[in-house]
């Protein structure tokens, strides 16, 4: 988990907007590495002979805004997938992407995986 990194907000709103943001331009990112997007939802591919899979598809997110045990709100770094390394330069001018940091080691999440 010393690697891990989030997005860590004081606000959930802040939170929020930032992960829609990411949203948005996560579609181009999945798009880049081949995988098909249909109308918002990013449908799963065949590991073994990369074809889609329409029964694997999910709905597009990046993660899920999740509140800490200090009351702060994150969600995971895009910064933990080496493809998206330049996830900052994609984001819209002014848009707050808060503090990224390693999850605290006093946090410990129940049933949630970090």
């Amino acid at each position: 988990m010393d690697n891990y990194l989030i997005l860590e907000f004081t606000a959930l709103e802040q939170a929020q907007r930032a992960l829609a943001a990411i949203n948005q331009i996560a579609v181009a990112w999945w798009a880049g590495q081949g995988y098909t997007v249909d109308n918002g939802t990013l449908v799963g591919k065949n590991a073994a002979n990369g074809t889609d899979e329409p029964s694997k598809q999910r709905t597009m997110t990046w993660d899920e805004v999740r509140e800490s045990p200090d009351g702060t709100f994150y969600f995971s770094s895009p910064s933990n997938d080496t493809r998206f390394a330049d996830w900052r330069n994609d984001l819209p001018d002014g848009l707050d992407t808060a503090t990224e940091k390693a999850v605290p080691p006093t946090w410990t999440p129940s049933g949630e995986e970090i």
